[in-house]
């Protein structure tokens, strides 16, 4: 289940929260979205985030933790002993 943040934040502390959960740049997440890193910095500086831009960055702390979970289990396959 991807992290969410906590309810009280605002969207632009909760943006920058998702931000942090994925170690993405504000430039970076623009770029992995699609959209204008310009148009991005406005939400983090404040300005209403639109609900598909929350469930987009909802969804990379998703995949970004799917890919993580995969990287474990094949680092723990590779142990001796393991099945």
């Amino acid at each position: 289940m991807p992290k969410r943040a906590p309810a009280e934040l605002s969207p632009a502390d909760t943006i920058r929260y998702q931000l942090m959960i994925l170690r993405m740049s504000q430039r970076g997440a623009a770029r992995a979205l699609g959209i204008d890193s310009r148009t991005f910095r406005k939400y983090c500086a404040g300005e209403p985030v639109p609900r598909v831009i929350d469930l987009a960055m909802q969804g990379l702390i998703a995949r970004k933790q799917l890919e993580e979970s995969i990287a474990l289990r094949r680092a723990r396959s590779r142990l001796p002993g393991a099945r």
